[in-house]
């Protein structure tokens, strides 16, 4: 195996690369009715890819203090993007999950950078594309971060769509832990 030091010319590269690609990933179509902030957009995101979650675990997974994931949520909820619950059994903690108004704003947002990027790799040749495509997927796969054939992340928490049966706010526990555990781990 090759030493990092080895591999730092095409770590820089890389570096170089992956801005370009978030620079066109990133950016927001001129028409949002409303503007959105990288976190607020990155907590939307997260809760759809979880499904119902707990503020706590979302927290976690934007690697915020609970208390800044609260306000955020707050934000969310007052624009109308997410709904928030409290827990059945015990009120102390609260399940968030998108409402249609926030679904339709990560669909604007997904549609305008399937566009964006399309816009990029018209202009490539084929055999740039493939190559770029392909390394891109070894990437994924080495970073662990590979998406199921299903657009699912590798791991999913229990009831989410595509386990059966829809989540619901009865389905987080009651011993304040978010009731996420990996497929195949529980």
């Amino acid at each position: 195996m090759t030493t990092g030091s080895l591999l730092a010319p095409d770590a820089e590269a890389l570096a170089r690369t992956a801005e370009a690609f978030v620079l066109v990933w990133s950016s927001m179509p001129e028409d949002l009715p409303e503007k959105i902030s990288a976190s607020q957009l990155r907590a939307l995101t997260t809760v759809r890819r979880r499904g119902v979650t707990t503020v706590t675990a979302l927290a976690r997974d934007l690697r915020a203090l609970p208390s800044s994931a609260t306000r955020l949520c707050d934000r969310l909820v007052a624009a109308g993007y997410l709904d928030r619950t409290p827990h059945a059994a015990n009120r102390r903690f609260h399940a968030v999950s998108l409402t249609p108004a926030g679904e339709g704003l990560l669909d604007v947002l997904d549609a305008h950078r399937r566009r964006a990027l399309a816009e990029v790799l018209e202009r490539m040749d084929d055999g740039a594309r493939a190559d770029l495509l392909a390394g891109l997927a070894a990437f994924a796969a080495t970073s662990g971060e590979q998406l199921g054939g299903d657009g699912s992340a590798p791991w999913r928490p229990t009831g989410l769509p595509g386990s059966g049966r829809e989540a619901t706010v009865t389905d987080l526990p009651d011993d304040g832990s978010d009731g996420l555990r990996q497929a195949g781990h529980g």
